[in-house]
């Protein structure tokens, strides 16, 4: 078995500005990766990438710096979950409006929010990703490498599901910076 990395999309306007994204697309504002210099040398490498455009020109970043030809598997399944109402909202004044959707000065997981995905829904969406989509290349005999290009939500639930590790004692620390490739394992 290869190497898993994790790939949050970079910066866009939405973070910028304290607005929460769901599946609503919104430009880059950064265009750097922080990656690691062993992925120089890959020959073979799978990517899965949310189908978003976010990720989309994330991945065209990384690619004009690491120079390897991957395997690109866009996907719906990686895409952030779907924050309904909440969707192109800034995040403080969401807190003010609906403070028994946030803890912290964070979204709780474990609430639906209004016209959303709940979180039921995005567990299923992320463990049929994982057992559909990224095991049957995983669990060929290739020593391969994997890149996941996604959303920070996304990105902690696979990494809870994937590292085998309880999603309630971990969500809360669990981040993903924008731009910066994070080595999973070995």
């Amino acid at each position: 078995m290869g190497n898993l990395y994790f790939l949050r999309h970079c910066k866009t306007q939405f973070n910028a500005d304290g607005m929460i994204s769901g599946c609503l697309d919104s430009e880059l504002i950064e265009n750097e990766i922080t990656y690691q210099e062993e992925m120089m040398n890959w020959d073979n490498v799978t990517i899965f990438s949310s189908d978003l455009m976010r990720c989309k020109k994330t991945l065209g970043i990384l690619l004009e710096n690491i120079r390897i030809s991957p395997v690109i598997v866009y996907t719906s399944a990686l895409r952030e979950r779907n924050m309904g109402l909440f969707e192109g909202k800034r995040r403080a004044d969401l807190q003010k409006k609906y403070p028994q959707y946030f803890i912290n000065q964070r979204f709780c997981h474990q609430f639906t929010p209004p016209q959303g995905e709940s979180f039921y829904d995005f567990l299923q969406r992320v463990d049929g990703f994982i057992n559909n989509e990224f095991l049957p290349y995983k669990n060929r005999n290739v020593q391969e490498n994997f890149i996941i290009c996604a959303h920070n939500q996304i990105l902690k639930l696979l990494y809870c599901r994937l590292q085998n590790v309880s999603i309630e004692e971990n969500w809360m620390s669990l981040d993903f910076p924008s731009g910066t490739v994070v080595k999973i394992y070995p």
